[in-house]
Protein backbone atom coordinates (compact mmCIF):
# COMPACT_ATOMS: atom_id res chain seq x y z
CA UNK A 1 0.00 0.00 0.00
CA UNK A 2 1.02 4.05 -0.04
CA UNK A 3 2.42 3.41 3.64
CA UNK A 4 4.86 0.94 2.06
CA UNK A 5 5.73 2.38 -0.88
CA UNK A 6 6.50 5.86 1.96
CA UNK A 7 8.72 3.46 3.48
CA UNK A 8 10.45 2.35 0.64
CA UNK A 9 11.50 5.74 -1.02
CA UNK A 10 12.81 6.76 2.65
CA UNK A 11 14.69 3.75 2.93
CA UNK A 12 16.42 4.56 -0.68
CA UNK A 13 16.75 8.33 0.45
CA UNK A 14 18.40 7.46 3.46
CA UNK A 15 21.00 5.01 1.72
CA UNK A 16 21.84 7.41 -0.76
CA UNK A 17 22.86 10.17 2.08
CA UNK A 18 24.85 7.54 4.00
CA UNK A 19 26.47 6.90 0.95
CA UNK A 20 27.30 10.26 0.00
CA UNK A 21 28.71 10.48 3.60
CA UNK A 22 30.85 8.28 3.12
CA UNK A 23 32.03 9.07 0.09
CA UNK A 24 32.71 12.54 1.02
CA UNK A 25 34.44 11.49 4.18
CA UNK A 26 36.44 9.10 2.55
CA UNK A 27 37.71 11.80 0.08
CA UNK A 28 38.76 14.00 3.25
CA UNK A 29 40.48 11.27 4.62
CA UNK A 30 42.54 11.13 1.22
CA UNK A 31 44.00 14.96 2.02
CA UNK A 32 43.46 15.58 -1.26
CA UNK A 33 44.35 19.10 -1.26
CA UNK A 34 47.74 17.99 -0.41
CA UNK A 35 48.27 15.82 -3.87
CA UNK A 36 51.09 17.35 -5.50
CA UNK A 37 50.86 17.12 -9.29
CA UNK A 38 53.73 18.48 -11.06
CA UNK A 39 51.26 20.00 -13.64
CA UNK A 40 50.53 23.62 -13.83
CA UNK A 41 46.64 24.13 -14.04
CA UNK A 42 45.62 27.59 -15.48
CA UNK A 43 43.25 29.03 -12.75
CA UNK A 44 42.30 32.04 -14.66
CA UNK A 45 38.67 32.96 -14.87
CA UNK A 46 37.74 34.24 -18.25
CA UNK A 47 33.90 35.38 -17.30
CA UNK A 48 32.90 34.74 -13.76
CA UNK A 49 30.98 33.22 -11.61
CA UNK A 50 32.55 29.88 -10.36
CA UNK A 51 35.85 28.31 -10.74
CA UNK A 52 38.10 27.90 -14.17
CA UNK A 53 37.78 24.73 -16.20
CA UNK A 54 41.58 24.26 -15.01
CA UNK A 55 40.61 24.74 -11.34
CA UNK A 56 37.89 21.86 -12.00
CA UNK A 57 40.20 19.57 -13.84
CA UNK A 58 43.09 19.76 -10.56
CA UNK A 59 40.97 19.03 -8.30
CA UNK A 60 39.43 15.94 -10.84
CA UNK A 61 43.01 15.66 -11.33
CA UNK A 62 44.02 15.51 -7.59
CA UNK A 63 40.81 13.06 -6.67
CA UNK A 64 41.59 10.37 -9.06
CA UNK A 65 45.85 10.70 -8.10
CA UNK A 66 44.57 10.13 -4.38
CA UNK A 67 42.59 6.90 -5.32
CA UNK A 68 38.98 7.92 -5.05
CA UNK A 69 37.37 5.75 -6.86
CA UNK A 70 34.39 7.28 -8.63
CA UNK A 71 32.49 6.47 -11.87
CA UNK A 72 31.73 9.69 -12.79
CA UNK A 73 33.05 13.65 -11.99
CA UNK A 74 31.17 16.32 -13.55
CA UNK A 75 32.54 19.63 -14.25
CA UNK A 76 30.46 22.54 -15.36
CA UNK A 77 31.13 25.47 -17.60
CA UNK A 78 28.15 28.30 -17.86
CA UNK A 79 29.65 30.76 -20.69
CA UNK A 80 29.51 29.02 -23.81
CA UNK A 81 25.87 30.25 -23.68
CA UNK A 82 26.89 32.73 -26.32
CA UNK A 83 23.75 35.28 -27.07
CA UNK A 84 25.35 38.50 -27.19
CA UNK A 85 29.13 38.27 -26.37
CA UNK A 86 31.49 38.98 -29.46
CA UNK A 87 33.97 36.16 -31.42
CA UNK A 88 36.91 36.16 -29.30
CA UNK A 89 35.26 34.96 -25.78
CA UNK A 90 33.98 31.49 -27.13
CA UNK A 91 37.79 31.77 -28.45
CA UNK A 92 39.10 32.02 -24.96
CA UNK A 93 36.33 29.50 -23.83
CA UNK A 94 37.38 26.76 -26.43
CA UNK A 95 41.86 27.54 -25.36
CA UNK A 96 40.31 27.03 -21.38
CA UNK A 97 38.84 23.73 -22.14
CA UNK A 98 41.88 22.72 -24.14
CA UNK A 99 44.13 24.01 -21.44
CA UNK A 100 42.03 22.30 -19.02
CA UNK A 101 41.93 18.79 -21.10
CA UNK A 102 45.51 19.33 -21.95
CA UNK A 103 47.31 19.40 -18.22
CA UNK A 104 44.83 16.84 -16.67
CA UNK A 105 45.96 14.26 -19.57
CA UNK A 106 49.58 15.13 -18.71
CA UNK A 107 48.52 14.68 -14.73
CA UNK A 108 46.94 11.66 -15.51
CA UNK A 109 49.58 9.64 -18.12
CA UNK A 110 52.36 10.98 -15.32
CA UNK A 111 50.89 8.37 -13.12
CA UNK A 112 49.55 5.98 -15.25
CA UNK A 113 45.45 6.90 -15.15
CA UNK A 114 45.29 7.85 -18.98
CA UNK A 115 44.04 4.93 -19.69
CA UNK A 116 41.55 4.63 -17.38
CA UNK A 117 39.93 8.49 -17.75
CA UNK A 118 36.97 8.94 -20.42
CA UNK A 119 36.66 12.84 -20.65
CA UNK A 120 33.61 13.85 -22.32
CA UNK A 121 31.39 16.77 -23.41
CA UNK A 122 28.12 17.38 -23.12
CA UNK A 123 25.25 20.41 -23.20
CA UNK A 124 21.49 21.08 -22.87
CA UNK A 125 21.96 22.84 -26.30
CA UNK A 126 23.33 23.58 -29.71
CA UNK A 127 23.39 26.81 -31.19
CA UNK A 128 22.06 28.35 -34.75
CA UNK A 129 25.26 28.53 -37.17
CA UNK A 130 23.72 32.42 -38.58
CA UNK A 131 24.98 34.82 -36.36
CA UNK A 132 23.10 37.44 -35.01
CA UNK A 133 22.23 41.22 -33.85
CA UNK A 134 24.40 41.02 -31.36
CA UNK A 135 27.55 38.79 -32.71
CA UNK A 136 26.80 36.47 -30.75
CA UNK A 137 24.78 32.71 -31.78
CA UNK A 138 20.94 31.73 -30.65
CA UNK A 139 20.34 28.76 -29.29
CA UNK A 140 19.83 25.67 -31.57
CA UNK A 141 19.58 22.18 -32.76
CA UNK A 142 22.94 20.37 -32.83
CA UNK A 143 26.51 21.01 -32.08
CA UNK A 144 30.01 19.20 -31.95
CA UNK A 145 31.28 17.26 -29.13
CA UNK A 146 34.51 15.66 -27.82
CA UNK A 147 35.92 12.56 -26.38
CA UNK A 148 38.96 12.33 -24.87
CA UNK A 149 41.06 9.27 -23.01
CA UNK A 150 44.19 7.27 -23.24
CA UNK A 151 41.42 4.60 -24.86
CA UNK A 152 39.74 6.73 -27.27
CA UNK A 153 40.04 6.06 -30.73
CA UNK A 154 40.82 9.31 -32.53
CA UNK A 155 38.64 10.53 -35.23
CA UNK A 156 35.71 12.34 -36.49
CA UNK A 157 32.19 10.53 -36.05
CA UNK A 158 29.52 11.62 -37.94
CA UNK A 159 29.35 13.92 -40.48
CA UNK A 160 28.89 17.63 -40.34
CA UNK A 161 25.54 19.46 -40.90
CA UNK A 162 25.26 21.28 -44.44
CA UNK A 163 24.64 24.48 -44.05
CA UNK A 164 22.49 25.20 -47.32
CA UNK A 165 19.73 22.13 -45.50
CA UNK A 166 18.50 24.35 -42.52
CA UNK A 167 15.27 23.16 -40.32
CA UNK A 168 13.61 26.92 -39.37
CA UNK A 169 17.39 28.03 -39.32
CA UNK A 170 18.69 25.03 -37.28
CA UNK A 171 21.35 22.45 -37.88
CA UNK A 172 19.92 19.08 -38.89
CA UNK A 173 21.87 16.98 -36.51
CA UNK A 174 23.59 13.89 -38.33
CA UNK A 175 24.55 12.07 -34.96
CA UNK A 176 21.97 11.95 -32.12
CA UNK A 177 23.39 13.14 -28.20
CA UNK A 178 21.78 9.56 -27.02
CA UNK A 179 24.70 8.08 -28.93
CA UNK A 180 27.06 9.28 -26.79
CA UNK A 181 25.67 8.42 -23.75
CA UNK A 182 25.15 4.73 -25.33
CA UNK A 183 28.54 4.74 -26.07
CA UNK A 184 29.68 5.96 -22.48
CA UNK A 185 26.97 2.85 -20.78
CA UNK A 186 28.42 0.28 -23.03
CA UNK A 187 31.94 0.84 -24.16
CA UNK A 188 33.04 2.74 -20.80
CA UNK A 189 31.10 1.10 -18.33
CA UNK A 190 30.65 -2.19 -20.03
CA UNK A 191 26.61 -2.18 -19.32
CA UNK A 192 23.84 -2.69 -21.69
CA UNK A 193 22.57 0.39 -23.31
CA UNK A 194 19.43 -1.62 -24.60
CA UNK A 195 17.49 1.65 -23.31
CA UNK A 196 18.69 4.07 -25.52
CA UNK A 197 17.62 2.95 -29.11
CA UNK A 198 20.85 4.56 -30.61
CA UNK A 199 24.32 2.69 -31.42
CA UNK A 200 27.12 2.84 -29.84
CA UNK A 201 29.64 4.45 -31.61
CA UNK A 202 32.74 2.09 -31.42
CA UNK A 203 35.34 4.98 -29.99
CA UNK A 204 36.37 2.81 -27.10
CA UNK A 205 39.54 0.79 -27.48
Amino acid sequence: GPVRQGDDALAHVLRKRAHLRGATKDILARNVDSIELGVSFSTEIITPPGPSLGEQFETAARMLAAGVRTPLIKLFRIKFDTHADPPELHAELLAELAGGVSAFAKAMKARGLWDKVLVMTYSEFGRRPKENFSRGTDHGTAAPHFLFGGRVKGGLYGAHPPLDDLDDGNLKHRLHFRSLYATLVSEWWDLDPSFFKERPLGVIA
